[in-house]
Formats: C-alpha cells, sequence, structure tokens
C-alpha cells in the first residue's frame, strides 16, 4: 500500500519588483506526517543575501539570511499546512508567497483474473498475459469532511503511458487487459482529484509470478482430496488411482477450460488418456516397479503460461 498526498498551488505577493521568484517542493505530493522540504530561487535578484522568514500556520519556525530551503512535517490526513514565505531583499523590498499543503491518502489494490482450484485460501497471483483488475481506495478530506470517492476524478496511468478511456469521475477501479500485461512487470500509478483542486497520487509495480500445475488424488467416496497436493513420490499399491490436474493463476475459469492443453507422459512417453485431458487413471496390473509421470499444462492463447509437473509412481503389490 503506498500513499500520497497534494500541494495546492502557491499565491504570491511581490512589492516593489518582480523577482520572479521559483518554488520546488519535494516531495511534489506529501504523504501525512511526512518531512516535505521547499526550495526557492530567483534569477533576478540574489536570495542569498535576502532575509527570509519561513511560517507554518501563522507560527515563525525559520528565519535568517539567505534560508531558501524550508524543512517540516506535514500533519495528519486531512490537515491544512499553510506555509509563508517572507524575504526582504538587500535594495529593501519584500516579497511573500504561501503554500497550501493539504496532506490525502489514495492506496492500491489488485486482484489478478486467473484461476485457482476450490477451496484455495491464497490470492489469484499475477501472470504474464494475465488480466489485471485494480482498485484506488482514496482519502481526502476537505473541510473536515471526506470527499466521496464518487467525486473524484481518477487518471490511470499504465507502464507510464496515460489512460483517458479508463480515467474520469468515480473510476476508482479498472480492468487492466492481457495486451497490456505481456512479457513485463506491470507499473500502475493513479492521480485522484477533488473538484476543488486536491490532489492524491501513488503507483505500484506487480511483478509478475509463474503459473503452476497441481496433482490432486480422487477418492471414489471422498472425493477430490485439495488438502493434500501429489508432490514428490505416490505409492500406488490399490488396484488403481485417479489423479486430475489444477492449474494455478492460469487466465482459465476452471481446469477444464478447453483453452487448456493437458499432455500427460509415462517415462517421457505419450500416454493416450480417454478420460479428458485434465484428468487420468493410473492402474496396478499385479507388478512392481517405478515409472515417472509428467504433466505439461499450456494455454493456447497466452503462450508465456505453461507449468510442468513430474510425480514419481512406486508400483507395488
Amino acid at each position: 500500500m503506498l500513499v500520497a498526498g497534494y500541494a495546492l498551488p502557491a499565491s504570491a505577493q511581490v512589492f516593489s519588483a518582480n523577482h520572479n521568484i521559483t518554488s520546488s517542493i519535494t516531495p511534489e505530493t506529501p504523504a501525512p506526517n511526512e518531512e516535505v522540504s521547499i526550495r526557492i530561487q530567483s534569477f533576478n535578484t540574489d536570495l542569498g543575501s535576502a532575509f527570509i522568514t519561513w511560517s507554518v500556520n501563522g507560527v515563525e519556525k525559520l528565519s535568517g539570511t539567505g534560508k531558501t530551503v524550508f524543512t517540516f512535517t506535514t500533519g495528519n490526513n486531512g490537515s491544512l499546512n499553510v506555509v509563508r514565505m517572507y524575504a526582504r531583499t538587500k535594495e529593501g523590498e519584500t516579497v511573500t508567497r504561501d503554500y497550501r499543503i493539504a496532506p490525502g491518502i489514495v492506496s492500491l489494490f489488485w486482484e489478478a483474473e486467473t484461476y485457482t482450484p476450490p477451496l484455495y485460501r491464497g490470492k489469484a497471483q499475477f501472470t504474464t498475459d494475465a488480466s489485471l483488475r485494480v482498485i484506488a481506495l482514496p482519502t481526502i478530506i476537505e473541510n473536515g469532511v471526506e470527499v466521496s470517492p464518487a467525486n473524484l476524478f481518477y487518471a490511470w496511468m499504465i507502464n507510464g503511458e496515460e489512460k483517458p478511456l479508463l480515467s474520469g469521475y468515480g473510476k476508482e477501479s479498472i480492468v487492466i487487459p492481457a495486451k497490456d500485461t505481456a512479457k513485463r512487470s506491470v507499473v500502475i500509478s493513479v492521480k485522484v482529484t477533488s473538484r476543488s483542486g486536491g490532489e492524491a497520487e501513488t503507483s505500484t509495480t506487480i511483478e509478475p509470478v509463474r503459473p503452476e500445475i497441481l496433482l490432486y488424488e480422487k477418492d471414489p467416496l471422498l472425493g477430490i482430496l485439495f488438502n493434500r497436493a501429489i508432490t514428490g513420490d505416490f505409492l500406488l499399491s490399490q488396484n488403481e488411482v485417479h489423479f486430475e490436474a489444477f492449474p494455478f493463476f492460469f487466465s482459465s475459469y476452471s481446469n477444464q477450460d478447453p483453452r487448456i492443453t493437458y499432455q500427460w507422459r509415462m517415462n517421457n512417453k505419450m500416454i493416450e488418456n480417454e478420460e479428458g485431458s485434465h484428468a487420468i487413471t493410473l492402474r496396478n496390473e499385479n507388478q512392481e516397479g517405478t515409472a515417472y509421470i509428467s504433466l505439461q499444462a499450456s494455454h493456447q492463447e497466452n503462450l508465456f503460461q505453461t507449468a510442468q509437473k513430474t510425480v514419481l509412481i512406486n508400483f507395488k503389490n
């Protein structure tokens, strides 16, 4: 979760001369209770010899000759920090500038539109070529009242590219299509603006994980034993065993999605499977020994979504 706030445009009053003072605020969008620095400079007058005073909400915080940098800490979320800079040049002229900084918060949450099996308690992870759903949760307080998310403007960016069709008032959630997530991590940024000019912004980077394929035993009475994935070795002492494959984090709606193909092999030889590509039945034909069962799952449309699994079957009478 990332947070950010906003700095309202500075207002300036210049007496006797126009000194063209420019300002920079770091960070540009301060968060609540964050250290902020304001730096001023001018190409028309020597601010290094000017007597400069800084105040926050009417309370003087810093003064002295050449004090062109002022650092302070913002207040809580929704607080208004009015910073005033007053400068008297060596020519006797005065310049003032006000900065209104009101920190706000916006958090980003995401979920991938990828498949996880029933009873899986984890999060659907993002894999290359998968679609993403992203939700912004802003908290912008003005005049002591939290602004409704529906009354805020959301400007979205994906990998540094503005997305005007996804942006607008009340558009706190977006779906990022697979074409924007191919072959790389995804950088998502959002800038949230109120009608009165307040704003908060944040960004996050989502790194893809590799898809997985797991095998589960299907018991004739209990059904699929999701509490125990088949890994490593498996002892086959009964007449037969039924395995079903479940892809994790593929762009699919189930393990029987026709876009996913399964290739089963025994000791590196293809297995003809009459029960459907996602399942296989192995029979113990009254002989002892071992065999490697391998499976490769591939998405026909998203070529980067592929996974493999190998288990060692120990046949025992």
